[in-house]
């Protein structure tokens, strides 16, 4: 006695066009099926389908790790960039700020050895030396910003 023909598969019926019916043919062709094997070719488009479906869901998950992983890379390299001329500006504000209580100081220490109690400002009368130290400062902080800049 000959077992019968058994097998997981279902048989449905579908309308396709002839674009569609052609494209199956030819696939089966291609892929050196059995002639009629529709069903067959039918199949493998589905399974490549799901194929490229995952590994462009996969692409997907790929290309946006790697935008994150670029984006904190850089973002570290501008916050490393920043953090550095932030520690220059502090420096030079530091030491700007002492010098200025230095010089306070001396001039208050001046101003009691003198038994100074009123001062001129430069309101009431500006020497014309107060104008060539305000041009020597200026032209010393822009030398100092080129060469800053040049680096």
């Amino acid at each position: 006695m000959v077992a019968p023909y058994t097998h997981n598969k279902k048989q449905f019926r579908y309308r396709i066009d002839t674009e569609s019916d052609q494209y199956l043919k030819d696939y089966a062709a291609a892929q050196n099926l059995p002639l009629e094997s529709a069903s067959l070719a039918l199949e493998l488009i589905i399974k490549e389908h799901k194929q490229l479906t995952s590994e462009k869901a996969n692409m997907h998950l790929m290309s946006q790790a790697i935008s994150h992983n670029v984006t904190n890379s850089v973002q570290e390299m501008i916050e490393a960039g920043v953090a550095k001329e932030v520690n220059k500006i502090r420096l030079g504000t530091n030491n700007t700020d002492r010098n200025t209580q230095k010089l306070i100081e001396l001039v208050q220490g001046l101003l009691q050895l003198q038994n100074i109690d009123h001062i001129m400002t430069t309101d009431m009368n500006a020497p014309p030396f107060l104008k060539q130290v305000d041009e020597l400062i200026e032209s010393r902080i822009t030398e100092q910003k080129q060469r800053k800049d040049n680096q």
